[in-house]
């Protein structure tokens, strides 16, 4: 079911990267796939110390003692092919080998690290992708594009959803047209609950659509003369977007 799909992703989330990720913002593919890049970025920039240690640099002939020497020197006896000159191993020569072999072993750790975190937020991006797929799978191109929202003219009514006194969100009624009925409603609110989450709840993207606002918890149900959806979120700011989105539905249709 999708919306498994993205609790699955919901849970990757997390373990890529914790909360470094806008709250608004929690199972979008856009960003995974943007931070998996830096990751990758990352490992590939230029100007590494490992990648400008001259050849040879180290212990040339084995075991524990370091043997300091210049690498790739003229030899003017052999034709001017390159030796290495043995020189002695002050201690500033040791110290900066060691401190360049700390400094290269710290700099693997590091790509290794990144390496495995690009690996984890394509994996985000990915399970997010196919959960849309899944759940926009049969609905048409044509309503895959926009939301049932979309069909202003035949919104009935909307109405605000209250418990106690307090908003929680909105109630919109759809005519029951023919080839509407409570499935179809059903698969097409649950496509585009994944489209929003992985386009990250864009506020620019289908912005009549109360669903792109942030997670919401939606339910159809069949009110008899209409179909009826409602729509609730967690956060005061979300709610009251919802709401707002909900009534320029049948203020725009008049």
């Amino acid at each position: 079911m999708p919306w498994l799909a993205l609790a699955s992703s919901a849970a990757l989330l997390t373990a890529a990267c914790g909360a470094s990720l806008p709250e608004q913002d929690p199972l979008s593919a856009g960003p995974q796939k943007a931070e998996a890049n830096r990751q990758q970025g990352e490992v590939a920039k230029p100007g590494r110390r490992s990648a400008q240690s001259p050849p040879g640099e180290g212990n040339p002939l084995g075991g524990d003692r370091i043997h300091c020497y210049e690498p790739n020197v003229p030899d003017p006896d052999s034709g001017g092919e390159p030796m290495h000159l043995l020189r002695p191993c002050f201690t500033v020569e040791q110290r900066t080998s060691q401190d360049q072999a700390d400094e290269e072993e710290a700099e693997a750790e590091r790509d290794e690290q990144a390496r495995d975190a690009e690996a984890r937020h394509r994996a985000v991006a990915a399970s997010i992708e196919d959960a849309e797929r899944w759940a926009c799978a049969g609905l048409g191109a044509e309503e895959t594009q926009h939301s049932p929202f979309f069909h202003r003219e035949d919104i009935v009514r909307v109405e605000e959803v209250t418990k106690g006194g307090q908003v929680l969100g909105a109630r919109v009624h759809f005519r029951k047209v023919p080839g509407l009925d409570i499935g179809w409603l059903r698969r097409a609110i649950k496509c585009h609950e994944a489209r929003a989450a992985a386009m990250g709840y864009d506020p620019k993207a289908m912005s009549y659509c109360p669903l792109m606002v942030a997670p919401t918890d939606t339910t159809v149900e069949d009110r008899g003369a209409t179909i009826a959806v409602t729509i609730t979120a967690r956060r005061d700011a979300d709610i009251a977007e919802v709401v707002r989105r909900a009534k320029r539905l049948t203020a725009i249709a008049r």
